[in-house]
């Protein structure tokens, strides 16, 4: 009886060997992949932006940005594309705007465009995959639902435009660029890629989001500019935003 139980224990132990020698012989070796990290850094003039704390514009008014989002599409670098859309937010992903699979010696350069084409704009926004950014449930408050079509562009803030020594930040701001023919042409002649390991290499852009404001030629005055939703009659100041948005985000 116990020369059966050793027996039958060697076996399953000869057994057990065999299968694992299998399954390691069978485990395929994972690729490792080149990774390329785009990043934003907003800026208020010299200093990184933090969000919800006090700047000061040039004409000494207080203000606080609270939100900066904006879409990016068909990135690429000749034919060779990056990134199809891809959503900056600020608040919810830091500097991060996106991270995918590639060869940095691909992307010496980058063309693209700040908002969403046309041929994509208006459609459903539900339909879209759940991976991409144009999915209503990544895009969220960047898709006007009474209009359909998707923010651009959205700079939000709130300032105090009494000077009493009282903080009383009461004035809304509401900066929101969409509609087709608000898309604009973005050009980076030149990407500088920096390794951080290996396998992973990122570029820098930077947003200076005082510029966009305080423009040195067609400066905002946020007490009678404070909102554009991209309406017939907000078309001026819709213009005045995207524009300096535009001589405002500069590869680093």
């Amino acid at each position: 009886m116990h020369i059966r139980v050793v027996v039958i224990v060697g076996l399953l132990l000869v057994g057990g060997l065999f299968a694992c020698k299998k399954d390691k012989a069978d485990e395929t070796p994972v690729a490792e992949v080149s990774m390329l990290k785009l990043e934003c850094r907003p800026f208020f003039g010299a200093d990184t932006l933090q969000l919800d704390t006090v700047y000061i514009l040039n004409d000494g008014t207080e203000i606080k940005i609270t939100d900066v989002k904006f879409y990016l599409s068909n990135l690429m670098c000749g034919t060779k594309l990056l990134k199809d859309y891809t959503l900056f937010d600020y608040r919810n992903d830091g500097f991060q705007v996106l991270n995918v699979a590639g060869n940095h010696t691909e992307f010496s350069s980058l063309t693209g465009l700040i908002g969403v084409p046309s041929s994509v704009n208006h459609n459903d926004p539900s339909a879209f995959s759940m991976n991409s950014d144009l999915n209503i449930a990544n895009a969220g408050d960047m898709h006007w639902d009474w209009n359909p079509g998707y923010i651009f562009i959205k700079l939000e803030g709130k300032a105090d435009t009494i000077q009493d020594g009282v903080a009383n930040f009461d004035h809304l701001l509401a900066y929101h660029i969409g509609l087709d023919e608000n898309a604009t042409t973005l050009q980076f002649p030149t990407l500088n890629w920096t390794s951080i390991s290996n396998l992973q290499h990122v570029a820098k852009l930077k947003l200076d989001v005082k510029n966009i404001l305080d423009h040195p030629t067609q400066p905002i005055n946020i007490r009678n500019e404070a909102f554009t939703h991209s309406a017939i009659q907000q078309a001026t100041l819709t213009e005045k935003v995207r524009s300096n948005f535009l001589n405002s985000l500069i590869a680093e």
